[in-house]
């Protein structure tokens, strides 16, 4: 379960640093934490709710770093869609400026 919201991390991670490069957006760095709600389904448990935490480090409009993250997780990464069939998938996000 836990290797299934590694990679819901990772396949975003890659499309956000693609969309923000085609964006011209200057982003050095993405740290992504996740947390998850389980719940028992018959014989097996889901996810009911996914909480994604973005730390975006360069020069980054706060715009750019949310449509970059919804066209992620609505759009091109395919783990979200998977997922999103049974969990509600949110987000925060932050940028740091590096100096």
């Amino acid at each position: 379960m836990e290797l299934l919201l590694m990679s819901l991390a990772s396949c975003s991670a890659i499309d956000v640093l693609l969309i923000l490069k085609r964006q011209r957006q200057s982003c050095e760095d993405i740290k992504i934490s996740v947390k998850a709600d389980r719940v028992k389904v018959e014989n097996h448990s889901e996810f009911s709710k996914i909480h994604l935490d973005f730390e975006l480090f360069g020069v980054i409009k706060e715009e750019k770093a949310r449509k970059a993250i919804d066209l992620s997780l609505d759009s091109y990464c395919s783990v979200a869609q998977i997922l999103k069939k049974t969990a509600e998938i949110s987000y925060d996000f932050s940028i740091r400026r590096n100096e």
